[in-house]
């Protein structure tokens, strides 16, 4: 029995996947409506760690989706960024807005991950970090390549900063 302040974590590496203890595989997983979320992504592999404060549904109905989502939870999306409410630009970006949402894929040659964020150029990097305390989801595909959509809700800020082409750290509070 879980107490009160007790988390469910969600643990996905690769298209293995862990929802408090049971197993999954699958190449397709959306996780919805996270309370807490930590992703690494690079050309070959997703690394996941999200936290929910309920225990999360599980649908696993058809062979090629995972959905993991909160009571309620539903994937938003805001591919132009018209909910960002401010940037500003002081040796990275920050980001005020209701729903911001980055596409992530592995580059045509497999050797890079790139990041596109609504009003940027496309970056293109090593490693993509995220670290989010506010809501958060993601709809990610890991075979035969990688691609991704990540969605944070109601960020205070967004802190987006690129470290020598080689890192993306997006952090979200």
């Amino acid at each position: 029995m879980r107490s009160r302040n007790e988390t469910v974590t969600v643990k996905v590496d690769g298209s293995r996947v862990d929802v408090a203890g049971r197993a999954y595989e699958s190449a397709h997983v959306m996780i919805l409506g996270a309370d807490a979320l930590e992703m690494s992504v690079t050309p070959y592999r997703v690394h996941v760690s999200a936290r929910f404060r309920e225990l999360p549904q599980v649908e696993d109905s058809t062979p090629y989706l995972l959905r993991i989502s909160a009571p309620g939870a539903s994937l938003r999306l805001d591919l132009e960024g018209s909910s960002i409410r401010r940037i500003r630009e002081d040796g990275g970006i920050s980001v005020e807005a209701d729903l911001l949402t980055m596409k992530f894929e592995s580059s045509e040659l497999g050797d890079k991950v790139v990041v596109r964020i609504p009003g940027f150029e496309p970056i293109r990097v090593e490693k993509l970090n995220v670290r989010s305390n506010t809501t958060t989801s993601i709809n990610s595909i890991t075979d035969p390549f990688i691609v991704g959509v990540l969605t944070i809700e109601r960020s205070k800020e967004t802190k987006i900063r690129v470290h020598k082409d080689k890192e993306v750290i997006i952090e979200a509070h």
